[in-house]
């Protein structure tokens, strides 16, 4: 367990002994002394190296671009799909500039990418398409 975890659960052991045993000045000087928790051990000892982190690169890609064709409602709230939508944008962009872009599928509902992001390594990302049909009031349709 990373320390900064360790730290934040004995503050916490020591907030509650103080409440608990009316100590009430001590109890603010421990709230006013809070530690920092940090997430940055946590990554560190997930993702060592960079190649971890880009295996595990499809899967955010995959939920990014599932909220990202979500309607907001109360579930989504629309500022959470407004973020996926603009971080798929701005993957993509980096797609096209970089110029790493190597095969597409497209289907009727998923299209998938491979992405070469470093020179030997190749990731797979799905996306769902979120097409509208069209019905002309003109035309008669016969299936």
């Amino acid at each position: 367990m990373p320390q900064s975890i360790v730290l934040f659960q004995v503050h916490a052991r020591k907030l509650r002994r103080a409440i608990g045993k009316s100590e009430y000045g001590l109890a603010e000087r421990l709230k006013a002394s809070r530690p920092r928790y940090s997430l940055d051990a946590i990554i560190r000892e997930r993702f060592p190296t960079f190649i971890d982190a880009v295996r595990y690169l499809p899967d955010c890609l995959d939920m990014c671009f599932a909220y990202a064709t979500m309607p907001a409602s109360r579930r989504t709230p629309a500022d959470k799909v407004a973020l996926c939508r603009r971080l798929t944008v701005e993957f993509m962009l980096y797609v096209i500039t970089s110029r790493s872009l190597r095969k597409v599928f497209v289907s009727i509902k998923v299209s998938a990418f491979y992405i070469s992001v470093i020179q030997f390594y190749c990731i797979c990302s799905s996306c769902f398409l979120k097409l509208k049909h069209a019905t002309f009031r003109g035309c008669i349709y016969v299936i």
